[in-house]
C-alpha cells in the first residue's frame, strides 16, 4: 500500500500504515504533549492530519484517548496559549 505524501512529514503515519497503531499513538502522544507550546501552521496542519488518520480507529482505546485530546486542543477559546 502505497503512503500518503504526508508519511514522511509525521512517522507516525508509516506507523499507522505499516501496521503499527500502538506506536503510531506513542508518536502522536508525545506532539500533543508539546502542542499547546507550538505556534505554527504546520503544527496545526499536524493535528488536523492526526484527528483524521485515528479517527477511522476511534474504537482502540489509545486512539481514542488521543482523539479526546486532540479535540480537547482545538476547543481552547481564542487567546489561550497555543492558539493561533
Amino acid at each position: 500500500m502505497a503512503e500518503p505524501p504526508s508519511a514522511c512529514r509525521w512517522p507516525s503515519t508509516s506507523l499507522l500504515h505499516t501496521g503499527h497503531l500502538e506506536e503510531a499513538c506513542t508518536h502522536w502522544h508525545h506532539f500533543l504533549t508539546h502542542y499547546p507550546h507550538l505556534h505554527s501552521h504546520p503544527t496545526d496542519q499536524a493535528l488536523t492530519h492526526l484527528q483524521h488518520t485515528l479517527t477511522p480507529h476511534h474504537h482502540n482505546p489509545h486512539a481514542h484517548t488521543l482523539l479526546q485530546h486532540a479535540h480537547t486542543l482545538t476547543t481552547r477559546p481564542t487567546g489561550t496559549p497555543g492558539t493561533t
